[in-house]
């Protein structure tokens, strides 16, 4: 009998303008890759810029860009994603394909795809096109969606409250990330925490980092915003001038692993300084990590933001010139009581869990 085989995919691989992986689909797509050797076959089909971190069994000719969002640039971004999704691995019988990271294109192609394929299909899925009416091009987009989100073998979603039609069967919760006790508990073990409030991540345009800066320029609480900015020169420019004369640290450079947990795990709070716009319906791979450390978060009151902080791992706010203030009640708080919490939580994402939706998915028998 053939081995089984399941292709972890991102058809869009987003790069910088140095072609390095921006994101955390790498991150997601070397964890799933990690929890499902030893039970199937497990291959990677993305682009070469993925060759630099693991084996890419099925490499895909094109990168595409954060900056490509309008015009003419937008049209060849997706142009290179529809190119990407026609060079993907052929169906074969034991074959399953697992696109991780994905946007509309996915949904127009299902159009084209004959339907044994399609039945080989999961999509980890973190936008709400079923609720997308405002514009014309968003009544496209939920069409499409509409029409072929059931022909695929399942859609894993990370939010919970999203594609909450009635009759949608094939859909499954399947968190960013889990609780991988031998990465998380060294940095756990070796913390110092320290007084300062974290912004981390990729540093784009769907978090006001300028509204952060605004509101710490005054505040006696230590701020530093780390990771890699998304942006012009000139954006750039403004945010460094205007975060001059606070205790305001900037680290604008990608950070390594055992940078970016180190921060994350010494931080007395980590802040997520996210615009409802964009993160209506989306969850927070740096949230989840968050929790791992045993970081408490403050995070806007919306959606799975406010949800998940109901279960007391943290704050939530209505605007950013409230951050400051709620960071000086933390002082008061039962640090030991938050942790014990935040262990609590962290449990509901341990491995065994996802491994096992996944392959439930598959319809292979779980032992």
């Amino acid at each position: 009998m053939q081995e089984i085989e399941i292709i972890l995919i991102d058809y869009i691989s987003t790069c910088d303008d140095q072609k390095n992986l921006v994101g955390h689909s790498l991150p997601v797509i070397q964890q799933y890759y990690k929890l499902l050797s030893g039970v199937v076959r497990v291959s990677v089909s993305a682009s070469r810029a993925y060759a630099r971190h693991m084996i890419v069994e099925y490499p895909l000719p094109f990168n595409t860009s954060p900056y490509q969002k309008r015009g003419l640039l937008s049209a060849v971004g997706t142009l290179k994603k529809l190119l990407n999704l026609m060079l993907l691995p052929k169906w074969s019988p034991n074959r399953y394909f697992f696109l991780v990271n994905n946007d509309i294109n996915v949904f127009l192609m299902a159009l084209l795809w004959r339907r044994r394929f399609l039945s080989k299909c999961f999509l980890m899925q973190y936008e709400d096109f079923e609720n997308c009416h405002k514009s014309w091009a968003d009544r496209i987009k939920r069409s499409l969606f509409l029409r072929t989100v059931h022909l695929f073998r399942a859609i894993f979603v990370s939010n919970p409250q999203i594609f909450e039609r009635p009759g949608l069967t094939n859909k499954y919760f399947l968190p960013d990330f889990v609780f991988l006790k031998e990465k998380y508990l060294p940095f756990i073990e070796q913390r110092k925490r320290e007084n300062y409030c974290l912004v981390i991540g990729t540093l784009n345009k769907d978090k006001d980092i300028a509204g952060v800066i605004r509101a710490f320029r005054k505040s006696t609480v230590p701020l530093i915003i780390a990771g890699r900015f998304q942006g012009t020169k000139d954006e750039e420019k403004l945010i460094i001038q205007e975060s001059m004369g606070g205790q305001i640290q900037l680290k604008f450079a990608p950070l390594t692993t055992k940078e970016y947990f180190q921060l994350i795990a010494n931080a007395l709070v980590v802040l997520l300084p996210y615009k409802e716009k964009s993160y209506h319906t989306r969850t927070s791979g740096v949230m989840l990590e968050a929790l791992f450390l045993e970081t408490p978060v403050i995070a806007p009151k919306f959606g799975f933001f406010e949800r998940m902080l109901q279960k007391g791992i943290g704050y939530t706010y209505n605007n950013l010139e409230e951050v400051p203030q709620i960071i000086s009640h933390t002082k008061e708080c039962d640090w030991e009581k938050i942790r014990t919490i935040l262990r609590e939580v962290r449990n509901e994402y341990n491995p065994d869990s996802v491994r096992n939706t996944i392959l439930s998915a598959m319809g292979i028998g779980i032992k």
